[in-house]
C-alpha cells in the first residue's frame, strides 16, 4: 500500500518540478550569461547606389573592397553624403537588478532611412 502512495506523489513532484526549474532558469540565467555584440557602421549607409543594386549587394561589395589595401587615384566628389546625427543618449542601469550601460545614436541617411546605433552597450 505504501508503494502505491509513493508513485503518485513522485509523479506530482516531477510534474511540478519541471516548470519550477524552467522558471528559475528564466529568472536567473541573465545573472551569469553575457552577450557582447560589436558591429561596424554599415559601409553602404552613405553610399549612392546605382539602379538595380540592393543595399545588401552594395554592403557585400564595399565590405570586400574595404579589405583591399590600395591607393585611390580618383578625385573626391565635391559633395560627400553623410549620415546626419539626429539624437544621442546614454543607457544606464534600470535598477539594482537590471544592469546595463552604453551609448545610443540615431542617424538620418540621405535616402531618408534611419539607423539606430548602439555603442559600448
Amino acid at each position: 500500500m505504501s508503494l502505491l502512495l509513493k508513485k503518485p506523489v513522485l509523479i506530482i513532484l516531477v510534474v511540478v518540478a519541471i516548470p519550477v526549474l524552467a522558471f528559475a532558469w528564466w529568472l536567473l540565467s541573465p545573472l551569469f550569461l553575457d552577450t557582447t555584440v560589436n558591429e561596424e557602421f554599415p559601409f553602404s549607409a552613405t553610399a549612392d547606389m546605382p539602379a538595380g543594386v540592393t543595399k545588401q549587394e552594395a554592403e557585400d561589395i564595399m565590405e570586400g573592397m574595404a579589405k583591399i589595401n590600395m591607393e585611390a587615384v580618383e578625385p573626391m566628389p565635391e559633395k560627400m553624403t553623410e549620415a546626419i546625427a539626429l539624437a544621442s543618449g546614454k543607457f544606464r542601469d534600470g535598477d539594482s537588478f537590471h544592469k546595463g550601460s552604453g551609448d545610443v545614436s540615431l542617424y538620418r541617411l540621405d535616402s531618408g532611412d534611419a539607423v539606430l546605433r548602439f555603442e559600448d552597450l
